[in-house]
């Protein structure tokens, strides 16, 4: 017998018989089941009770669907009836598990204790489990955990004080074979666990050094993710354990991987990175290191010998200084690059130049998009010879196949510009994009392009 969940108004019901004739109250079941699917993934706490309460016939095929009600928040006050009357209702249907101080979830001890016992029983349905709270309740949770979860395919566990976070947990005793995405924010785990095998997704966020994997536990992982397609490093303090004269990199390949983020990491990382990483498929990547050492600018220098990323296409640097001698050894590897971002760095003019025709060659030839937002240290000149190098048979180039600039975006960047210059980038770039540029030099009043 399905739970009720009372409340305090009692409203008047409305027969269907009595509703106008609409087409859509005529739809096939099947149809209309697909239609309430399609709302619930934009809202899956609160599209399923919405559609359940139009029409009796609405109503009925929305409790048909168990996939409807698999989105379990415990958002609702405890003893948390509306949770457990959806669990009631997705049946035998896979979970999707939420407690998250974020969405309204902060109970106290015993209604944690109590919230926890209802979704354990469930354990062997959850397919995705999403855990933000506080250090202690976060510990509390991780600690009953220690469950065999043989569906799960979807963990994200952040914690919003990570400072407080010591131990290290044995995620689910490592028994969760269906494992593929894995989001850890500041949460300490055992680097070593068997969970950290056949993933396709792997998000490490906002570790110290000292709760941080090594870089030697972080090749173990990777070369146990031979199928990983999106990787995210931000904010941790992957280190080397050895001494650098007894650190001996090991190579890493991912012949899958697709999308790359390496975000506030250790110089020892990037070191490692530029020498040992391979993805032959990497299409995007997000980096800021602003090393610039000899050792770093020798690596990146012997990255032309190696190629490692022969498919990249978007590369986007942020929150950085710019080195030329690094952004150049990169441009020159880059053969296929489309998108080049810069955000909130600071761009020398000798990093633009180097993408104009030089020595008979061009560097990133298939370039077709160039972003710089709250970025510095360039001038509007830097871009004009950019874009007039690459329309074709011009004094610098002499070939007709340097793909033009069809997208230059400057935001919120201070240029001293003339309505002259900016007259001509917009004839010559199919799409320009200029927002608040700060000073205007012409004997005209200046504009602002948008």
């Amino acid at each position: 017998m399905e739970i009720e969940v009372s409340s305090p108004r009692v409203r008047p019901t409305v027969s269907d018989a009595s509703l106008p004739v609409h087409p859509i109250t005529s739809l096939p079941t099947e149809l209309l089941s697909y239609m309430f699917r399609m709302g619930a993934m934009e809202g899956p706490a609160t599209f399923p009770t919405l559609v359940s309460h139009v029409s009796g016939y609405w109503r009925d095929v929305a409790l048909k669907d168990s996939s409807l009600w698999t989105w379990i928040d415990f958002s609702d006050p405890f003893p948390y009836r509306r949770s457990r009357l959806w669990i009631q209702r997705s049946r035998c249907a896979p979970l999707h598990i939420v407690m998250s101080c974020k969405k309204g979830f902060n109970p106290e001890f015993v209604h944690l204790r109590h919230a926890l016992e209802i979704a354990l029983k469930e354990a062997r349905r959850w397919e995705c489990l999403s855990v933000h709270m506080d250090a202690e309740p976060l510990h509390y949770i991780l600690r009953q955990c220690n469950i065999c979860v043989p569906s799960l395919r979807y963990l994200s566990l952040k914690c919003t004080e990570r400072d407080e976070m010591e131990d290290e947990y044995p995620l689910f005793g490592g028994q969760t074979p269906g494992l593929r995405r894995l989001f850890l924010d500041g949460v300490p785990v055992a680097w070593g666990g068997c969970f950290f095998q056949d993933l396709t997704e792997l998000h490490l966020g906002y570790y110290e050094e000292e709760l941080a994997p090594s870089l030697e536990q972080l090749t173990c992982i990777l070369q146990r993710c031979t199928g990983l397609r999106r990787l995210v490093l931000d904010h941790t303090g992957i280190t080397s354990s050895k001494d650098p004269d007894d650190f001996h990199p090991t190579p890493v390949r991912l012949p899958e991987l697709k999308f790359v983020q390496c975000t506030h990491l250790d110089r020892d990382f990037y070191l490692w990175f530029a020498r040992c990483f391979d993805a032959p498929v990497l299409e995007s990547y997000i980096g800021n290191s602003s090393a610039s050492d000899g050792e770093y600018e020798e690596a990146i220098a012997n990255l032309k010998y190696r190629c490692p990323f022969p498919n990249l296409k978007r590369f986007r640097t942020q929150y950085a200084r710019v080195f030329p001698p690094v952004a150049l050894g990169m441009i020159d590897v880059m053969h296929r690059i489309t998108d080049l971002e810069f955000f909130q760095c600071i761009v020398p003019n000798d990093v633009l130049e180097a993408l104009i025709w030089q020595d008979g060659s061009c560097r990133a030839r298939s370039l077709k998009r160039i972003s710089l937002e709250h970025c510095q240290g360039f001038s509007v000149g830097s871009l004009i010879t950019v874009v007039h190098s690459r329309l074709g048979a011009t004094v610098f180039s002499a070939a007709n196949d340097v793909a033009r600039i069809d997208v230059l975006e400057v935001m919120q960047c201070s240029l001293t510009a003339s309505t002259n210059d900016t007259d001509w980038l917009r004839q010559n770039v199919t799409n320009l994009v200029w927002i608040e540029q700060v000073r205007t030099m012409s004997t005209s009043p200046g504009i602002v392009l948008k």
